[in-house]
């Protein structure tokens, strides 16, 4: 992670946190949801409570005299009206931003307690007039953690987006085709920094594809796994299945009945069994588990039943 620039091995712990090791985790690191600062208002038209961008130019800047807090205040304009930014605790602010610059300011627009004009609270902001990662565009908002911002975390991913070229792939270019998906390279740029939202949502399908198909390759292994595992034998007797039945005090389902025959199969052969019984509150599950564990014990064996709570468990 320290090959990119203001990584230092500080930032890198913080990364740790986040489950990020190396770029490939960095770039696998998707965001949480988008912010939509695509469209550009006049100052004119902003409204109170909208997410909205501007291009202003800076006419003053300074840090609010009085209280405790620190708060930049910034008067901007353009050709349509005045408004007004503030930026909490971020006092460098005041001295990076000059007079006359050109900005866009992307951020929720709220009524100021203060004369009750307009103002954009802590606005995400480049100089110049076209944008770029934080503003005017679908800005992504990633999971975060103490001392790492979303707005820092775009900054780096900007700086690995060209080693996603370097990103094992394991899905087929065949499959890409044949799906219609883009490649991997193409959709780790757009699920970060999407041109629109169709193209977002194509990238979200091409990693979820991918996701999907590491899992149902990681089922497919750990089956072909167990049936080369070797477990103990535990013959179906149908007598003492039958005995079995007869001694509860009610009559099976059919679900019921077809669900132990099944799990009585898979005791009998030499591999482990895997299977989920699956039933509504009251359906008989713990019968047919009870079913099961005599079976067991009929053939020498002992049963563990796990219960998750100590009333179910009596």
């Amino acid at each position: 992670m320290t090959t990119l620039s203001l990584v230092t091995p500080a930032y890198a712990k913080k990364l740790e946190r986040l489950g990020i090791s190396t770029v490939g985790d960095l770039l696998h690191h998707y965001p949480r949801r988008h912010e939509d600062f695509t469209s550009t208002v006049d100052v004119c038209f902003l409204q109170e409570g909208a997410k909205q961008t501007v291009k202003v130019r800076l006419e003053l800047v300074r840090v609010r005299p009085g209280g405790r807090k620190r708060i930049v205040e910034a008067f901007l304009a353009d050709d349509s009206g005045r408004m007004k930014a503030l930026w909490f605790n971020q006092p460098y602010l005041a001295q990076s931003l000059h007079v006359g610059d050109e900005l866009v300011l992307s951020g929720k627009v709220a009524k100021e307690r203060r004369g009750g004009g307009l103002v954009m609270m802590n606005p995400a902001f480049e100089r110049g007039t076209g944008g770029g990662l934080h503003t005017a565009r679908l800005v992504p908002v990633y999971p975060e953690t103490q001392g790492l911002t979303s707005r820092w975390i775009r900054a780096r991913m900007s700086d690995a987006l060209p080693t996603a070229a370097l990103l094992t792939d394991e899905v087929p270019d065949r499959v890409e085709r044949s799906q219609g998906l883009p490649a991997l390279p193409r959709a780790i740029q757009q699920v970060h920094f999407p041109d629109d939202d169709e193209h977002l949502a194509l990238a979200r399908r091409r990693i979820a594809f991918r996701q999907l198909l590491l899992m149902q390759l990681a089922v497919m292994i750990s089956r072909d796994e167990r049936l080369h595992q070797v477990a103990p034998v535990i013959p179906y007797d149908v007598e003492r299945a039958r005995a079995i039945r007869d001694a509860l005090p009610f009559t099976l389902t059919d679900a019921q009945r077809k669900a132990a025959h099944a799990i009585f199969t898979d005791m009998a052969e030499p591999r482990p069994m895997a299977r989920l019984l699956q039933g509504d509150v009251g359906s008989g599950k713990t019968a047919v588990a009870a079913m099961a564990a005599a079976m067991a014990a009929r053939a020498g064996f002992q049963t563990l039943l796990m219960a998750p709570t100590e009333l179910l468990a009596q």
